[in-house]
């Protein structure tokens, strides 16, 4: 029977040979792959920055390079046998071993006791010469403790007198006869002025002036009346030897009359003084 022309054909056309739907599979495949891991790096962020981890590790490529770094260039050994640690601060101390660290210790220690030892033995020092400076920076009072020692008096032999020529006057630093700020003499004083009194015999009849200065420390009354006791003390050593053959004369002057500015340590010993003259007249 023939078909009618309005009869319509319910078979699907086949698909057209340009389609291509595994395209379309592969890029809804690769946006659902961005999206999840955009979200899996979301919270990973979130993760590390509200729980971070207590000991952090580093990361794997950087660890992979560091480690290429070291095979290339090997760690120069130093005299100690310990490597030169790199400008990296803590991170290079963390790449030291437990060995080299205790090393580092042992030293560290070892330092701090020379230094203690250090300070000992310039307190010492300090004592002995009537100037301690306790609180004082150690590089101060090593340089205050040179110009001291500059000052001091070497005593002569005995063929080389004080007072020779035309030189009738010898000045002493006063921290070699006296402790800072009192008017007792040290035991070794009298090495240096038994010195004086025998070069003095060859002038007998003369008149002895002692003059003692002080720094600026304190009140200028109570200055000038340790001087003064400290003159006294002078007197009374020499004229316990010489007896009458010697008119004395003594003056304490306290800090009226520096030879410097009182504006160191050093100054301040240098203005600390005995003055002792002889006068023919």
């Amino acid at each position: 029977m023939a078909k009618s022309p309005r009869s319509v054909d319910k078979t699907p056309p086949p698909p057209a040979s340009g389609d291509r739907p595994w395209l379309l599979v592969w890029l809804y495949r690769l946006l659902l792959l961005g999206v999840g891991g955009s979200f899996a790096c979301l919270v990973g962020i979130v993760v590390a920055v509200f729980y971070p981890q207590s000991r952090p590790q580093m990361p794997l490529v950087v660890r992979g390079w560091r480690q290429i770094e070291q095979w290339r260039s090997p760690a120069v050994p130093t005299s100690s046998g310990l490597p030169v640690p790199s400008a990296g601060g803590k991170e290079g101390a963390a790449l030291l071993s437990a060995e080299q660290k205790k090393q580092l210790q042992e030293q560290v220690q070892q330092l701090q006791m020379e230094v203690k030892a250090i300070r000992d033995r310039l307190t010492a020092l300090e004592n002995q010469l009537g100037n301690p400076l306790p609180n004082t920076p150690l590089e101060t009072r090593l340089q205050a403790l040179a110009g001291q020692l500059q000052e001091t008096v070497t005593i002569p032999a005995a063929t080389q007198p004080l007072f020779q020529g035309g030189k009738l006057q010898v000045t002493l630093p006063s921290d070699v006869l006296f402790p800072k700020g009192n008017s007792l003499l040290r035991r070794e004083a009298g090495l240096i002025l038994d010195k004086i009194i025998s070069d003095l015999g060859s002038y007998q009849g003369a008149t002895i002036l002692i003059a003692i200065h002080t720094d600026n420390v304190g009140n200028p009354e109570d200055n000038r009346g340790l001087s003064f006791r400290q003159a006294n003390a002078v007197e009374q050593y020499l004229s316990s030897s010489l007896r009458d053959r010697f008119r004395f004369i003594s003056v304490g002057y306290g800090s009226s009359r520096p030879l410097v500015a009182n504006n160191s340590d050093l100054n301040r010993q240098r203005n600390r003084r005995v003055e002792i003259s002889i006068s023919k007249e």
